[in-house]
C-alpha cells in the first residue's frame, strides 16, 4: 500500500512540474460580447462578418467600428527550472561534503588490530642462540 501511494504521489508531482513548465496561448474571437471560436494551437476562426462586409463593399465600416474582436491570452510557464537544478546540485554537493567532514571529525581513529593478540607466545625450552652459536657483538 505504501509503494502504491508513493507511486501515485510521484506521478502527481511529475505532472505538476510538467504543467507548471508548459507555456501556451489561447486565441479567442468575439463577435460582440459572444465568444465565437477559440484555439489553443493557432489563430481562431472568425465569424465571417469581415468577409461578408468586404463582399458587400462595406469595408470602410469594418475598419471604423466593427463589433468583432480578437483576443490572445499567453500563459507562460516557469523558465527557471535549469537555474533551480543548478542550485539544487550545489546544495546536494555541499550537503554531501558537510556530512562527510562531520563524520570524519567525530569518528575515532581506528586502531590497528593484531590478529595474534589472543594467542600466547611459544614456550622457550632451550636457548636457541646458544644452540646455533650466534652471538651479537
Amino acid at each position: 500500500m505504501k509503494n502504491f501511494l508513493l507511486k501515485i504521489g510521484s506521478s502527481v508531482m511529475a505532472v505538476l512540474v510538467l504543467v507548471s513548465a508548459l507555456s501556451f496561448s489561447v486565441d479567442k474571437h468575439f463577435c460582440g460580447e459572444i465568444l465565437v471560436d477559440y484555439s489553443l494551437t493557432g489563430k481562431a476562426d472568425s465569424c465571417g462578418m469581415e468577409t461578408m462586409l468586404a463582399e458587400n463593399g462595406l469595408s470602410d465600416m469594418l475598419s471604423a467600428d466593427h463589433c468583432c474582436s480578437e483576443e490572445t491570452d499567453l500563459f507562460e510557464g516557469q523558465d527557471q527550472m535549469k537555474e533551480l537544478e543548478k542550485k539544487e546540485q550545489a546544495a546536494r554537493n555541499f550537503l554531501a561534503i558537510f556530512t562527510y567532514s562531520l563524520k570524519l571529525q567525530f569518528s575515532e581513529e581506528a586502531k590497528p588490530q593484531t590478529p595474534f593478540q589472543g594467542y600466547p607466545p611459544p614456550l622457550i625450552t632451550e636457548d636457541i642462540q646458544l644452540l646455533n652459536e650466534t652471538f651479537l657483538i
